[in-house]
């Protein structure tokens, strides 16, 4: 990581992959100002790299994948898995949380029915993303194993929303000037009903 100092690295501005890209930077004692930084479009990232444009990426799959593939033998993989923790969040208006309750517990039933789905048929499951997103099965398959499929709601979930809040202040995505307090924006009562051991977290006391 050290010597990307003064390289030009691709990202996605103001998403995981630009958090996940200064953390990396500052763990190995580099700050932004240090590399030139390259906002593209996440379809172009791969091709970016493998094209030199840049020297390195910060990507989600399947696009990290992706550039792989296309240096080949010449590809590094910088980050190790387990650096930073990605999730995929339901959000909705709080009007119509308050309203369709039925409708949340259905959404979030039906999403546990598909993670055993995919616990019970991986292969069937994999088909049906293959095919989904018109990718090669076999990248898919590859891909798997680096995404944790459950429901739920922890304090580490809290935690890394604040950081990211603290993150996007300081480097002025955003016009907001203080970290919210997320305890009050997380609505856990529709996973409490579907799934009550997957919230986790640390709630107020009547």
């Amino acid at each position: 990581m050290a010597d990307l100092q003064g390289k030009k690295i691709g990202y996605v501005k103001g998403t995981s992959a630009h958090f996940l890209l200064e953390i990396l930077l500052v763990e190995h004692g580099l700050v932004p100002a240090q590399v030139e930084l390259v906002d593209l479009k996440p379809v172009d990232v791969p091709k970016a790299l493998a094209t030199r444009h840049v020297d390195a990426i910060a990507m989600w799959e399947p696009y990290a994948t992706q550039a792989l593939e296309l240096l080949q033998e010449r590809g590094v993989q910088l980050s190790p898995p387990g650096t930073y923790r990605a999730t995929y969040n339901f959000v909705a208006m709080q009007d119509f949380i308050d309203k369709r309750q039925h409708a949340v517990t259905r959404l979030l039933t039906a999403i546990d029915r598909t993670h055993q789905l995919i616990s019970d048929q991986r292969e069937t499951a994999q088909t049906i993303v293959a095919d989904r997103l018109q990718m090669d099965r076999a990248v898919v398959a590859q891909l798997w194993e680096k995404f944790s499929y459950r429901l739920f709601l922890d304090q580490l979930f809290l935690l890394d929303l604040e950081s990211q809040a603290r993150w996007a202040i300081k480097s002025h995505l955003t016009d907001k000037t203080v970290v919210p307090n997320y305890l009050h924006l997380v609505s856990f009562d529709g996973l409490q009903r579907v799934k009550p051991k997957a919230v986790t977290l640390v709630l107020p006391r009547n």
